[in-house]
This record gives C-alpha cells, sequence and structure tokens, in this order.
C-alpha cells in the first residue's frame, strides 16, 4: 500500500510516546500477556474472534470498532498477531492496572484537551512507520451501550493516506464491562472483523472533492459496524 500521502513525522515534542515510566513490552512478553488476556476472557466471557484473516499481515492499516466498554481496546489487541497502536484517552492510561495493560500492549495516550492537529500528527507517524492504528470513530464510550455517530476522522484518514480500514464490531462488552460498571460482569463476548474498506484514489480538487468520498466511506464504516452488532447490548 502505497504511502505517497503521508506527511512528515510530527515536530518534536508533540507527543511523549512512551508515557514517562512505562514502555510497551518487547514482542515475546507481549505474547505472553496476548494470551494470558485470552485465558481471561476465555474463562469468564466465553470469548470468540471472527475474521481476523481481514487484517493485513503487515502495511499501515486503521482498525476501527465501537467502543462499548472498558475492554475494547484489550479484545482487539490481543485477537491480531501483529501490535495494534491505540489512540487512548490519557486518563485511563492513567490508572493503576488498566492503564498499565495497555501500554504494555502499545497504547498511545491522547489528552482530550489537545488539538485535534497534534492529535492526527500522532496517528500519522504510527501509519508511516507501517504499522496499524487503532481508534475508536465515535470519539467515546458509547453512553447507552449501542452503536453512536461515526466521526468522519477516521474515514478521512483512510483516505488522505491512501490505508485500508478494517471495521470491527465489539459484541456483548456494553453488557459485561460498560459505563455503568464499576467491575466486569461474566458473560458473553466476540468480536467480529469486517472486509476491509479500501479508500479509492484521490481525485482532483482539493479538499472540495474528497468531502462527499469521506462522507460514503463514514457511511459504509459505520454500516459494517453496526451489521456485527448484538441489539440486546443495550445499557
Amino acid at each position: 500500500m502505497s504511502t505517497a500521502w503521508l506527511p512528515p513525522p510530527p515536530h518534536r515534542g508533540t507527543l511523549r510516546y512512551p508515557p514517562p515510566g512505562r514502555i510497551p513490552l518487547p514482542p515475546l512478553q507481549r505474547e505472553w500477556l496476548r494470551w494470558f488476556l485470552y485465558g481471561y476472557f476465555g474463562v469468564v466471557h466465553r470469548f470468540r474472534a471472527h475474521g481476523q484473516h481481514h487484517v493485513p499481515e503487515t502495511g499501515p492499516v486503521i482498525i476501527a470498532s465501537n467502543h462499548p466498554s472498558y475492554y475494547d481496546p484489550f479484545l482487539v489487541a490481543m485477537t491480531l498477531r501483529r501490535k495494534v497502536t491505540y489512540m487512548t484517552w490519557d486518563a485511563f492510561m492513567a490508572l493503576p492496572v488498566l492503564g498499565s495493560l495497555a501500554t504494555w500492549l502499545g497504547a498511545f495516550p491522547v489528552s482530550i484537551d489537545w488539538a485535534t492537529r497534534r492529535s492526527l500528527q500522532a496517528a500519522i507517524s504510527i501509519l508511516r512507520s507501517g504499522d496499524a492504528l487503532g481508534i475508536f470513530p465515535e470519539g467515546s464510550r458509547s453512553v447507552s451501550g449501542q452503536l453512536d455517530a461515526i466521526k468522519p476522522g477516521a474515514a478521512r484518514m483512510a483516505l488522505r493516506n491512501q490505508v485500508p480500514i478494517v471495521p470491527v464490531s465489539i459484541r456483548g462488552a456494553a453488557r459485561c464491562f460498560g459505563v455503568r460498571h464499576t467491575v466486569p460482569t461474566p458473560g458473553p463476548l466476540s468480536v467480529v472483523y469486517h472486509p476491509a474498506i479500501i479508500p479509492p484514489p484521490i481525485p482532483p480538487g482539493g479538499s472540495k472533492a474528497l468531502r462527499p468520498i469521506e462522507r460514503a466511506m463514514t457511511e459504509q464504516l459505520e454500516a459494517r459496524i453496526r451489521s456485527g452488532l448484538d441489539p440486546r447490548d443495550r445499557l
């Protein structure tokens, strides 16, 4: 996949990664943690994953999933052999257990108070390195447990940087560890990976020509994520 449209890396000081005092695990230890999580989710939540073959094994790709629970970054990270770097709220990263697990798996802290451009620069640098970027296109965890409106940022990033975007549906997580839970509740969980959305070539005409394509890709992304959800996932 061509990276000709990727801009230069962010300026020094735009984002500190890894955060001070924490580093991602080396590949072997990350694999051990992945299997530990698989054991936990398999026993407590009868976890199942489907469609991982839709994720390219190499090259830049955006993994875009719904966001019903605290579990979500782990459910995606543990089901793929390749590392997925998630843009994650820095307050979550500060949590003593979940934050450490997220960092070890390669999550990327972002302050919600930061300017959009700074967050975008960090995300683009991940894609520029040929890595997988995980994002939640709703922007925040769903209060209802259902899919909220998808923001256009994921489709815009995929189109303007000519990278595929893989939609992901997380099922059951809202009932197990949603926004109203203080501790997890046992129950079935599953993750479904859908066929990648391949952006069309960038047409001439600047941003104005890109907007209808971005809207169409956003609608397609939302439809694919919604197609794999369980209507019972309502809080």
